[in-house]
C-alpha cells in the first residue's frame, strides 16, 4: 500500500524538492556563463522550482474480488469515498466502497460489521448468517443512544425477522443523516463468503430520494433562523440591545425546531450563536446571564454544534466570568 503523506510532510517535502531545483538551476546558469545554451535547462529548472507542489498521488480505480458461487467484482467509482474498511475483529477478504449509479436513487455496496459476535441474547451472529441468502431483504436500525459510538452514527442490520447481523461499518455519516431525515432505505443481501471460520456479508443498499415538497419547511425554517441571526450581526455595533433581542429569538426558535420530532430536529442546520449573544452580554456587564446561557449550551443536545473557533472562545469566556463572578 502506498504511503499517503499528511500536510505537514507534503510542506517539507516541497520546500526540499523546490531548493533542490534552485541548486541545480544556478549550477547550469552558473555554467551557462561557457555554454550559454544551458540558460534554457537553467531557467525550465527555475519554472518548476516556482510552480511544483508536492501532493499524494491520486489513487487508482481498484476492484475488489469476493468469491461465493463464483467470483463478483466491485469497481469503486464513487470519488473520495473510501473503501468501508472500518477494523473490527474479523478483516474479511473484500472491502467495497460505495457505488452511485446516478438519478434521485443511491446505491452502494458495503459489508457488515461486527459478524463474529454473538447478540445480547445469546443468539449467535454467525449462525443467522450462515441462513441468509443473496438477495434476502435486510433491515437497517439507527441506534443513536449507542455508548460506544464516538459519531452518533450507528446503523444495525437486522434480517427481517428482527435478528441482528451485525452492523453497518462506522463513521458512515451520510447514510446515518439520511435515515435520521427520514429518508427511505432498502438493504439486501448481496452476498455472502467466508474467510477462516468467520462468514461474512456484502449488502446493496439504496437510498431513496426524499419527497422535496415536505422538505421545503425545513429548508424554509433554517433560512428564517439565519436571516435572524444575520441581521443581529450586522447591527452588533450601532444597536447592541436590539442584536442581542434577535440572538435570544433566534435560539428560541432553534430549540422550537429540535423539539418538533426527531425527523425535523435531523433537518436543522442553523448554529446556535451563542458566541455572539454572550460577547454582548459580557460587555453590558450582565455576567451571571452570560454565564448561565453557557452553561445551558453545553448541556444542551445540539446535534449540529459549535465550530472549534466559537466553543474555544466560548471556553476562555466562560472562565473569564467564573474569575470575576468568584
Amino acid at each position: 500500500m502506498k504511503r499517503t503523506y499528511t500536510e505537514k510532510e507534503l510542506k517539507i517535502l516541497t520546500i526540499i524538492s523546490k531548493a533542490m531545483l534552485l541548486i541545480l538551476g544556478g549550477i547550469l546558469l552558473f555554467f551557462a556563463i561557457i555554454y550559454p545554451l544551458l540558460l534554457i535547462p537553467a531557467f525550465l529548472l527555475f519554472y518548476s522550482a516556482y510552480v511544483y507542489k508536492a501532493k499524494n498521488k491520486e489513487t487508482k480505480t481498484q476492484e475488489y474480488k469476493y468469491s461465493s458461487d463464483g467470483v463478483h467484482k466491485y469497481t469503486e467509482s464513487l470519488a473520495g469515498k473510501k473503501p468501508a474498511d472500518h477494523e473490527d475483529e474479523i478483516s474479511l477478504n473484500f472491502k467495497i466502497t460505495a457505488r452511485i449509479e446516478g438519478g434521485p436513487k443511491q446505491t452502494f455496496t458495503t459489508r457488515v460489521a461486527g459478524v463474529s459476535f454473538n447478540n445480547p441474547d445469546g443468539t449467535s451472529r454467525q449462525a443467522i448468517i450462515t441462513k441468509c441468502k443473496p438477495g434476502q431483504p435486510v433491515k437497517l436500525v439507527r441506534e443513536k443512544d449507542n455508548p460506544y459510538s464516538k459519531t452518533n452514527t450507528t446503523i444495525a442490520v437486522y434480517t427481517k425477522s428482527g435478528e441482528q447481523l451485525g452492523y453497518i461499518p462506522s463513521g458512515d455519516v451520510r447514510l446515518a443523516s439520511h435515515m435520521d431525515r427520514g429518508g427511505e432505505v432498502v438493504a439486501i443481501v448481496r452476498s455472502k463468503g467466508k474467510k477462516g471460520k468467520y462468514y461474512g456479508l456484502i449488502l446493496e443498499i439504496t437510498k431513496k430520494d426524499f419527497d422535496w415538497e415536505i422538505t421545503k419547511h425545513y429548508t424554509k425554517k433554517n433560512q428564517e433562523i439565519s436571516k435572524i441571526i444575520d441581521e443581529a450581526a450586522s447591527i452588533e455595533k450601532t444597536d447592541s440591545q436590539k442584536a442581542i433581542k434577535l440572538y435570544r429569538q433566534a435560539i428560541e426558535q432553534i430549540v422550537e425546531f429540535d423539539n418538533t420530532d426527531e425527523i425535523t430536529r435531523a433537518w436543522r442546520n442553523s448554529r446556535i450563536p451563542i458566541d455572539r449573544l454572550t460577547l454582548l452580554l459580557e460587555r453590558d456587564g450582565k455576567f451571571e446571564e452570560c454565564l448561565k446561557l453557557i452553561e445551558w449550551c453545553n448541556n444542551y443536545d445540539d446535534h449540529v454544534g459549535l465550530t472549534k473557533a466559537a466553543s474555544e472562545m466560548l471556553e476562555k469566556r466562560k472562565k473569564r466570568l467564573e474569575a470575576k463572578i468568584l
